[in-house]
């Protein structure tokens, strides 16, 4: 008998329960590409990659040499063990991301980082880390993210973000909005960071009622005020859309649309909700959105 997928190729992946390394093929079936992985310990595992095999691999037609970076750590256990970045790191850090505190205002079941309680990191080794990005990146990095936890959160998110502009050509602020819509001074401050600067802004919905499901309390008017006070001091924002299917995915066109009408607005990033962190339980990886998938609905919502 065949079996019931055509294999293509070979990879290692991680045990979704233990993270072990283990080996992983690339499978074909029912006309969709999925990872089938098996873990001594916790046995067989299928996830679905994407909707689409032509697309899966017209990706490969992209390919490109990795730039160098330099190198910390040295290559002893293998990937990802010696990240660090190792000599055998194929690609350089095009966006650099520094979690600055693990507090975060709210508690996200898509939450991959957990945040919630916690502690802020200092100013002095947030330095460091930012320096030691930059140094990576032979002096001068291309973005850096600022993220948590809730960035916002921390004493010095405007000494961090200062910093950072020094090292990096560009610097984003990851935020729930939350303290942006209420707190129209630190707003103000914002400002002065105009010009590679933006805000990358959690934007999932129109509808309290999807916002009350994924991030636990109702958030539309809030996100429009984050936005209103953002556009009074000409400050660039990403909407970014987590999407969950069954939840959100009929709303993609209508966040599309608004972004292209607000002034504001410079991007829109759409981000298939990820399965670990507080979003690793009773669910079907079989049926999660894929970038193919979040593809034909674009064009499907927005003709």
């Amino acid at each position: 008998m065949d079996r019931d997928y055509i294999y293509y190729e070979f990879t290692n992946s991680l045990c979704n329960d233990c993270l072990k390394v283990i080996p992983a093929k690339i499978v074909f079936k029912d006309n969709k590409v999925y990872i089938l992985k098996y873990c001594s310990k916790h046995g067989e595992q299928l996830e679905l990659l994407e909707h689409d095999i032509e697309y899966y691999k017209h990706k490969r037609d992209f390919d490109k040499a990795g730039t160098i970076t330099q190198t910390q750590t040295e290559v002893k256990n293998g990937c990802p063990y010696d990240c660090g970045i190792c000599p055998n790191h194929d690609q350089h850090s095009c966006i650099n991301l520094i979690e600055v505190t693990d507090k975060c205002n709210m508690c996200c079941n898509t939450c991959y980082a957990s945040s919630g309680k916690g502690k802020d990191k200092s100013l002095d080794k947030l330095k460091e880390m930012i320096d030691f990005a930059a140094d990576a990146e032979g002096g001068r990095g291309e973005v850096i993210q600022i993220s948590g936890g809730e960035p916002t959160l921390h004493e010095n998110i405007i000494e961090i973000i200062e910093h950072a502009r020094s090292r990096f050509q560009f610097v984003m602020l990851n935020t729930n909005g939350i303290r942006i819509a209420e707190d129209e001074n630190f707003v103000e401050q914002l400002s002065k960071f105009k010009g590679r600067f933006e805000i990358y802004l959690q934007f999932d919905s129109f509808k309290d009622e999807v916002y009350k499901t994924i991030r636990g309390r109702n958030l539309k008017e809030l996100k429009q005020q984050a936005i209103n006070n953002l556009a009074k001091y000409n400050i660039p924002v990403t909407l970014v859309m987590t999407l969950e299917r069954g939840l959100n995915d009929d709303e993609i066109g209508k966040v599309i649309t608004y972004g292209l009408e607000t002034s504001n607005v410079r991007g829109v990033n759409i981000q298939p909700v990820a399965y670990f962190g507080r979003k690793n339980g009773n669910i079907d990886r079989s049926n999660r959105v894929t970038l193919t998938d979040t593809i034909n609905l674009i064009e499907e919502q927005t003709k």
